[in-house]
């Protein structure tokens, strides 16, 4: 099962946005030639959130097969393809980090619809152990609320710093609510969070095994 994934978040800076979904239905169909990439998944957030209207996730089994794809043949034949296709001018990439999986939980089925909200988060990175731990038990609250289908968290060292980007799927269509990640949690005192982004989001097209 895919642990890693390549975060890459664009904006459309012309508004074609029906331009930018089909250059990306054709530039990770292109990419899915490649053995390490096992999977991608388009997401259009519902509002422009840090100058952001898209982001893909490109799913790998691990970090180490990330980096052999990104320097990969593939990779660079359809670079050279991509950037000279149709619809590429409505595309600007704005941050392309790569994250590996902490926590996944599932609770029901995926339903077609579900609300989705993504979130970045930056905390020092001594707190990683401890973060993980408190955001279960925030992910599990918030779940008590309001049933969630699915839940992911993804981490990146960034020097002094970690990054968190927290992917949450509901049981439904009602939005998520924002004010989980400041809960309280019996098992773990809150770390030091920094939200650099978080707003609901849907999902577009998926690129399948």
């Amino acid at each position: 099962m895919p642990t890693a994934i390549n975060l890459v978040c664009t904006r459309c800076p012309d508004d074609s946005h029906a331009a930018l979904q089909r250059w990306y239905n054709d530039h990770a169909q292109l990419l899915m030639i490649s053995n390490q990439l096992q999977g991608a998944e388009l997401f259009r957030f519902k509002e422009t959130t840090a100058n952001i209207n898209y982001f893909c996730l490109y799913q790998f089994n691990a970090l180490s097969d990330f980096a052999a794809f990104d320097a990969g043949q593939v990779m660079e034949q359809v670079r050279d393809l991509s950037n000279t296709a149709p619809g590429r001018s409505s595309i600007e990439i704005v941050r392309r980090t790569q994250y590996e999986r902490v926590l996944r939980r599932r609770w029901a089925a995926e339903p077609a619809g579900a609300a989705v909200q993504a979130s970045l988060l930056t905390m020092e990175v001594d707190q990683r152990a401890h973060a993980v731990r408190w955001l279960n038990d925030a992910i599990y609250q918030l779940h008590s609320q309001q049933p969630l289908a699915l839940a992911q968290v993804y981490i990146a060292d960034q020097g002094n710093s970690a990054e968190f980007f927290v992917l949450i799927q509901s049981a439904g269509p009602a939005a998520l609510k924002a004010d989980w990640l400041s809960m309280q949690s019996p098992f773990e005192a809150r770390p030091s969070i920094e939200v650099a982004w978080q707003s609901q989001a849907i999902s577009i097209a998926q690129w399948l095994r």
